[in-house]
């Protein structure tokens, strides 16, 4: 067995499978970022700030298949990146895990009440859930067809039964076109999602996973447009639907559904391209350590009412979280990839030390734009991950050619 494919039998040509492709894509990329993210957008921006969450997203998952034209060209960009492409993976599960962590909590306060029964609960259901992530990285291709077939399948259902909660209330409806911050805010902000969107997906390996497994360009493509325009899509479109009734206050019981299962099958897709990488990028037990934080900052660090402008403690949490994929997953691809190997403006070794300086100077500028919620701050951040790299290059570049030309003493 080699270190990238796991032993499964050669992909079918048949269209089912196709589809079936095009299902798996789509389900691996709905993550609790696209089953969340929208609702904070429609809060602050408005139900047009969708339209920045979802153009990019379709358009940076998609694209995977036109950049990487033959699975040769996916191979060789892991060779060249595992390090940054696993890690990708592990902090994809610490996100997850930490939370799913906060919504069982949650869902079980919510039920049980604040007491240990709820924790014992949560605790109980995190356990399962692990269970099956573990069980589900285990199958082979037509058992994960299948897997993201039923995810599909009981998503759609969870949102119908959401829908027919409150009857007559409206609980899919799309928010209100204004938000708590104007039209030129959301203009600061776009700028790092728009980037973290059209970067992130080339750096998964789920989706990487894909295009080696579809041998013809053609039918990468179709894939890849079916699984992102069609399935995708459909799933963060009925986010937009279902946060007009959240936004209003009716709470969400179904969607609990929606949120385990979608995230359960992204998880094990991850789990399972590490399990079948023979090296990591660090110990096992580091990453399983950054897991248990995962899964237990979902029910402490997430307690309490409020933190910063009367903003709860979850929010907080889940914007922390989610700001490595706005600042240095998409810096790597930026610095490393574009600057490095495209262009070629700075070695390997420069490329590696400038996307961390980069993404420092530019971190407390995301700091302040999501944590302050003063925006302006976002776009300054983003412009020092674009602009520095390219400074950098050009200075370095013009200083060698300058090295070259010195004539000796």
């Amino acid at each position: 067995m080699s270190e990238h494919q796991p032993s499964d039998r050669p992909p079918s040509r048949h269209p089912l499978a196709l589809l079936s492709w095009a299902v798996y894509l789509g389900c691996s990329w709905t993550w609790l970022i696209g089953m969340l993210l929208p609702l904070y957008l429609a809060r602050d921006f408005g139900a047009w700030s969708w339209l920045v969450f979802a153009v990019p997203n379709v358009l940076g998952a998609a694209s995977v298949a036109w950049f990487f034209s033959r699975p040769a060209s996916s191979e060789s960009f892991e060779a060249r990146h595992p390090v940054l492409l696993r890690w990708f993976s592990i902090w994809t599960l610490v996100f997850h895990a930490s939370v799913l962590g906060r919504l069982l909590a949650w869902y079980a306060n919510l039920f049980i009440g604040n007491n240990a029964l709820a924790g014992l609960a949560q605790a109980t259901a995190l356990l399962l859930l692990a269970l099956l992530v573990v069980g589900l990285a285990r199958l082979g291709r037509n058992g994960l067809f299948v897997s993201a077939w039923i995810t599909l399948l009981l998503s759609l259902g969870a949102i119908a039964a959401h829908a027919s909660v409150w009857p007559g209330a409206g609980p899919l409806s799309i928010p209100s076109a204004d938000g708590a911050f104007g039209r030129l805010d959301l203009a600061f902000a776009a700028p790092a999602i728009i980037l973290g969107f059209l970067a992130c997906p080339h750096l998964d390996l789920t989706i990487h996973r894909v295009r080696r497994d579809i041998a013809t360009p053609a039918r990468s493509k179709i894939a890849f447009a079916i699984g992102f325009g069609v399935v995708f899509l459909a799933m963060i479109s009925l986010t937009l639907l279902y946060a007009g009734g959240i936004l209003r206050g009716l709470i969400p019981e179904y969607l609990v559904i929606h949120f385990a299962v979608q995230t359960v099958f992204t998880s094990a897709l991850h789990w399972r391209e590490l399990a079948h990488r023979r090296t990591s990028p660090a110990p096992s037990r580091w990453w399983l350590a950054l897991l248990v934080f995962g899964v237990a900052s979902g029910g402490l660090i997430f307690a309490g009412d409020s933190f910063i402008d009367n903003r709860a403690w979850y929010a907080i949490a889940y914007e922390t979280l989610i700001t490595p994929y706005a600042l240095v997953f998409p810096a790597y691809l930026w610095t490393r990839v574009v600057i490095g190997e495209k262009f070629r403006l700075l070695t390997r070794a420069q490329s590696r030390h400038v996307w961390w300086i980069s993404a420092l100077i530019a971190a407390p500028g995301f700091a302040y734009g999501y944590l302050w919620q003063e925006f302006v701050w976002l776009a300054a951040g983003t412009g020092v991950l674009l602009v520095l790299p390219v400074l950098i290059g050009l200075v370095s570049g013009r200083a060698a050619t300058a090295g070259e030309h010195e004539s000796p003493s």
